[in-house]
């Protein structure tokens, strides 16, 4: 499943123009803050032109961790109607099978 079509536009993976060397974050830390903070911008850290890590909003931070538990749960509801449907093995017997 492609998780990115899923989010709006400004959600999506960052153009490279948006990427920042890890020497111009140590260079210009206070200025590319103040861009994530007051602008909005969504920074991709890059290292030898790696991507490394991210500077985003707190608010998108906020919307990447509710659509982690979104997915949790639905994974968690398929799991659960998964064993409705078709039954467990008691704890006891796994442990036999893994020779605990």
């Amino acid at each position: 499943m492609d998780h990115d079509s899923l989010l709006p536009e400004q959600h999506r993976p960052l153009s490279e123009e948006a990427r920042v060397a890890i020497d111009a974050l140590q260079a210009e830390v206070a200025d590319l803050l103040r861009r994530v903070v007051e602008d909005q911008a969504r920074l991709v850290l890059t290292v030898k032109g790696q991507p490394v890590a991210v500077l985003v909003p707190y608010e998108d931070f906020r919307l990447i961790q509710d659509l982690e538990d979104q997915v949790d749960a639905e994974e968690a509801d398929k799991a659960l109607t998964e064993a409705r449907e078709h039954g467990t093995i008691p704890w006891d017997q796994v442990k036999r099978e893994l020779g605990f």
